[in-house]
């Protein structure tokens, strides 16, 4: 099976037995089309095709389809389409994972079989070990070393990269004034009132992560563009998950010299506590 990579094929990494009916053993890629029907049988009933390489895009004809640009679309419910697999449950939950897994999976094989077309040469390994090893310099130690590019999300230069932006940010407006942690309610109306016959909120995490998005974007621009805290000079954020599944949001928020809370009632206009109605 091959990936999607600008014409380069590399093999699968997972071992997917099949059993066919004409007898004998055939070994298929999770990035074959009858991988999710074959896997997820009462997800997909119908044998409905997963995503493959050769799927392209409707507004054009050589652009290909991403992996998470089809499974996005297939995430979303459809008035005409039963919803078969958001009302898997757990197996629902699996699946997401399983294809994330798949996608993630495949950019990391591009990036090993694409280190020419990155130029990981400049981050040669070779050198490195030799800089910090002048004296006591083993070649037979020395492997082969693979560079994630700062394009992959999460990777070490990425996550490096944002961490060098926040603090060039917070260098040059002198600091951060406001720091803000948004959450997600489960039991927000938006979520509960669109949770199909017999669902919990943890059945529905494409829901709940959707509709902290929305209201995510809705605060940025509250802060940013209606200026409820006054008017803001920078602001950066980062979201992270609880380990039920829940995200939520670190914001830090850098504000003009005249917008700065600076004396207790100005404080207390912008932090309230209260106790929750015991009814």
């Amino acid at each position: 099976m091959v990936i999607v990579g600008n014409d380069q094929q590399v093999n699968d990494g997972r071992d997917i037995i099949l059993r066919p009916r004409n007898g004998g053993l055939q070994r298929i890629s999770d990035l074959n089309s009858a991988y999710a029907p074959l896997h997820y049988v009462l997800l997909f009933p119908l044998g409905t095709p997963g995503w493959n390489p050769s799927l392209k895009l409707c507004t054009t004809v050589t652009k290909q389809m991403s992996q998470v640009q089809f499974y996005s679309y297939r995430l979303h419910l459809r008035d005409k389409d039963f919803p078969s697999i958001h009302m898997g449950g757990r197996l629902f939950q699996q699946y997401i994972c399983d294809v994330w897994v798949s996608s993630d999976h495949n950019r990391l094989r591009w990036v090993l079989h694409n280190q020419p077309r990155l130029r990981a040469d400049l981050y040669s390994g070779l050198e490195d070990v030799a800089s910090h090893n002048d004296a006591n310099l083993d070649l037979h130690s020395v492997g082969r070393r693979i560079v994630l590019p700062s394009s992959y999300v999460g990777g070490p230069r990425y996550m490096n990269q944002r961490y060098q932006d926040a603090v060039a940010i917070a260098r040059h407006y002198h600091g951060f004034d406001l720091f803000i942690t948004f959450t997600s309610n489960p039991c927000w109306e938006a979520i509960t009132s669109e949770l199909l016959p017999g669902q919990m909120t943890a059945d529905r995490p494409d829901l709940v992560i959707r509709m902290f998005n929305m209201y995510k974007d809705a605060l940025l621009h509250d802060i940013a563009n209606n200026n409820i805290f006054g008017h803001t000079h920078a602001h950066v954020h980062s979201i992270k998950f609880q380990k039920r599944g829940l995200p939520h949001m670190h914001l830090l928020l850098s504000l003009f010299p005249c917008h700065k809370p600076s004396t207790l009632a100005e404080v207390d206009s912008v932090i309230h506590a209260s106790w929750p109605d015991p009814h």
